[in-house]
This record gives C-alpha cells, structure tokens and sequence, in this order.
C-alpha cells in the first residue's frame, strides 16, 4: 500500500462486522491463504481513507517471479513477515484481556484510536 488506511473485517454469523486489524501505508495486504489456494477470502479489505495500492494478481506474480529470480526471495520475505504478524496476533489474543488488548493499542497506535471511526476500534 503507498498511501491511505484500510481496514480487514470479517462478518459474524449474525451479520455484524468485526475489524480484525488496519493497514497503513509501506504494508503488504492480502487475504493470504485466498490468494495462494486461489479460494474466496473470509476477510473483506475496504479503504477507510483515500488510499493509492499496487496490485497484483497471482498469475502476474508467477510470471514475474519466471522473469525475475529475486522475487522469489520477496515471496519469501512477505511470507515469513506474515506468519510473523500472525503469529503475534495469535499470542495477544490469546494472553491478554480485550482491555488489555485495547491498552496496547492505545499505547502502539494512538493515531488509530483518534483518527479512525469507533465502530471500527470497539
């Protein structure tokens, strides 16, 4: 992403929408595990600001990295940044308190907290 915020959501059973984290610009976004088994995302990704994104579709990526050895290294790196982050994501929710989860943000993303609507940080 070059410039904007997004945000990735997902829909409860009963309809309501549950942010699971924002993006913001120099971030890789992807419904992940869609992109490379080619199956439809349980994620939604939508601009909550006006954003400017590079797109690539994964045939495209193929095709570049036949082209371009090194890119393979870049799928690479990308692949291990968001196992990282997940990873992360996973202990949080597991070891800390929805307060304390709401705490940390307020501590690492202040930005997020005051800039971005509340239905979206609840």
């Amino acid at each position: 992403m070059l410039e904007g915020k997004l945000r990735v959501f997902y829909h409860e059973d009963s309809g309501n929408e549950v942010t699971c984290y924002f993006v913001t610009p120099d971030n890789f976004i992807s419904s992940f595990t869609s992109f490379l088994t080619n199956t439809r995302a349980t994620e939604n990704i939508s601009a909550i600001e006006e954003s400017a994104l590079m797109i690539i579709t994964k045939k495209e990526l193929e095709i570049l990295s036949e082209v371009i050895p090194k890119v393979h290294i870049w799928r690479r790196v990308i692949a291990e940044n968001l196992f990282i982050v997940m990873e992360k994501r996973v202990a949080i929710l597991q070891s800390q308190t929805a307060n304390q989860r709401y705490e940390r943000m307020l501590k690492e993303n202040p930005d997020i907290i005051l800039a971005d609507p509340l239905q979206y940080t609840a």
